[in-house]
């Protein structure tokens, strides 16, 4: 049976963004006497930025995660693949909403911090508790008040924070305004980001919950209309690497516009994946649980419900440039408006903490983030997807 990298790298055969000899040096260089900080690390992302990082020296590594059982994978991972330097590495079971970032950094004296903690579903817009969790997660709680020994910071935006339409969206962007604020205030720190694609079968994506409904010969349902732009894990470290660089500092990195154009219908992804597993299928307007005979899979058109139809990675009015010799990526400078940028976010921060009702925190995101909708308040989005 193939497993699920196999099967990844074989419909997502590619691999962009790739370190040339010369940045991996320089990468190299940076990380050496490092104190390196990685939240989210046993995620999709985080789990395999953490495994690409240990080819490199560094004199200590910290790595958090809420998720325990899936952070001993990855301990378990390490003692097996990296045995002579598991000694440098340790685990802590945190989550960043209710840790001290500030001490974190400053105990252990971090220079490097990597940021992947996120949440990613537009489910966890239903209701005050969870959006909240959700800012202050994607938001607020990850940056520390000040620099302390810091030299670089790395944190995971999304395509979804290009004219946001839903409060995930919004609260990558918020996000980014705070690494502008956090580089405007301290700019001798190197502070980056990168707005990601989709991660082909990472977490709790559309197309794992696919492979595993395969596997169960259970039905499962996905869109018809919806486009992504996929990468595979490989590529998406390899971004993240290009963060990290000299010519991201004070950026965020996205994917050429060259290669934006190829986004696939999310159907079309999983009849390869179907071919691939040689299953029996037949694609249908309404499913029965219990029917035996060819594995049912319902396919609609789904209506815009804070997921977008098809993906941008930046907004009109956004600069950017290009490197030289690179045709994979554009960089996007962060804004320089440190007063406006402020006050908006100390603004929002502020009434957040004092609201107690989504309706009021619709009013104040639609005032501020122009493309924002809020959903149908008899719709809700998980009766949808």
């Amino acid at each position: 049976m193939h497993n699920l990298k196999d099967i990844e790298y074989k419909i997502f055969s590619s691999n962009r963004f790739s370190l040339s000899s010369k940045e991996n040096n320089e990468i190299k260089q940076d990380l050496k006497k490092s104190k390196i900080l990685i939240v989210g690390a046993a995620g999709s992302i985080g789990s395999e930025f953490t495994k690409r990082i240990l080819e490199y020296k560094f004199n200590k590594l910290t790595l958090i995660d809420k998720d325990e059982n899936s952070l001993v994978d990855l301990n378990r991972d390490i003692n097996l693949f990296f045995p002579d330097i598991k000694k440098k590495v340790n685990y802590n079971i945190l989550d960043i909403t209710s840790s001290d970032i500030d001490l974190i950094i400053q105990n252990k004296k971090i220079t490097h911090y990597f940021n992947f903690a996120a949440l990613k579903h537009v489910r966890s817009e239903e209701n005050f508790e969870s959006i909240n969790y959700m800012l202050k997660t994607n938001s607020f709680n990850f940056l520390p008040s000040k620099k302390f020994q810091l030299k670089k910071i790395f944190s995971i935006s999304t395509d979804k924070s290009c004219y946001p339409e839903s409060i995930l969206g919004i609260s990558k962007k918020i996000m980014e305004e705070n690494l502008t604020l956090f580089k405007l205030n301290n700019p001798d720190v190197h502070v980056s980001s990168t707005r990601f694609a989709n991660v082909a079968f990472s977490k709790g994506s559309i197309l794992e919950f696919a492979f595993k409904r395969i596997n169960e010969k259970l039905p499962f349902g996905i869109p018809k209309n919806i486009k992504r732009y996929f990468i595979n894990h490989r590529e998406a470290c390899n971004l993240c690497f290009k963060s990290i660089l000299s010519q991201s500092n004070g950026a965020i990195t996205i994917p050429s516009d060259n290669l934006i154009v190829k986004e696939e219908y999310i159907y079309k992804v999983i009849e390869k994946l179907l071919k691939f597993k040689k299953a029996n299928y037949k694609f249908k307007k309404k499913v029965k649980l219990f029917k035996k005979g060819n594995l049912q899979i319902e396919l609609k058109i789904q209506k815009n419900q804070g997921q977008k139809i098809s993906e941008i990675f930046k907004e009109n009015n956004e600069k950017f440039f290009t490197i030289k010799n690179d045709k994979e990526i554009l960089i996007l400078p962060f804004l320089s408006d440190k007063f406006k940028i402020e006050k908006k976010i100390l603004s929002i921060k502020k009434k957040i903490n004092n609201f107690k009702s989504l309706d009021k925190l619709n009013n104040l995101l639609k005032k501020n983030y122009k493309n924002y909708r809020p959903k149908n308040k008899v719709s809700k989005v998980s009766y949808k997807l």
